[in-house]
């Protein structure tokens, strides 16, 4: 496992974490990091960021990250992606750290998928937000039961182990997840890359082989 001095570390080993478009669904791709965080004891704070609620699953909801008591070390967005560039330019300014960005409808859509994906990089690059996505199964570090995924790699059992996976594809990465399950191997750390806006494969698998 990487060092604690690792530019990646509020990512990986947040203190805290918000979660935009929170759902009391767990069913839904908002509930799932949640439900999974919970189920599997993650130790630090959880911040549900949506409007529509004022307690989600027994934790107190806040409408905007801007309402936070505190800023957060990771944000997971799972917004429509028309709102993610003013939710992240929200993180911004509350002074969160990392963001993965569940998201798609950007450079995998055509072009105004992709100008909207250049404005997410900009805002990255300008204000140092450290970005997994867009278009992302989020990851895992199960050393810490950080699960920021909606993936099916967090359902279930989910024991630290020693294998370390980072994947570009969702698809194939879930797929390779599932076949090592059914072979009894436990993985450390599960990243999907996604569109690669900012943080891209080589930025994980430094921080995961360090």
């Amino acid at each position: 496992m990487a060092g604690l001095h690792h530019f990646l570390d509020a990512f990986f080993r947040p203190a805290s974490i918000a979660i935009l478009g929170a759902s009391e669904d767990f069913v839904k791709i908002s509930g799932r990091p949640l439900k999974f965080l919970m189920d599997k004891g993650y130790p630090g704070k959880i911040y549900p960021v949506n409007p529509k609620y004022e307690t989600v699953a027994g934790l107190p909801c806040y409408p905007a990250v801007t309402a936070l008591p505190e800023s957060a070390d990771l944000a997971i967005v799972a917004v429509p992606a028309a709102a993610v560039l003013a939710a992240l330019g929200d993180c911004v300014a509350k002074g969160v750290r990392s963001a993965v960005v569940f998201s798609s409808g950007f450079g995998e859509m055509g072009e105004e998928g992709r100008a909207l994906e250049r404005q997410v990089a900009e805002l990255a690059r300008r204000s140092g937000l450290r970005l997994c996505g867009p278009n992302t199964l989020g990851f895992m570090n199960t050393f810490d039961r950080v699960m920021a995924t909606f993936s099916q790699a967090g359902e279930g059992e989910a024991p630290a182990g020693p294998i370390a996976f980072v994947t570009q594809s969702g698809a194939f990465g879930t797929a390779i997840f599932a076949l090592a399950r059914q072979h009894g191997l436990s993985f450390g750390y599960f990243v999907n890359s996604g569109n690669e806006a900012d943080l891209e494969f080589a930025d994980f698998l430094d921080y995961v082989v360090a």
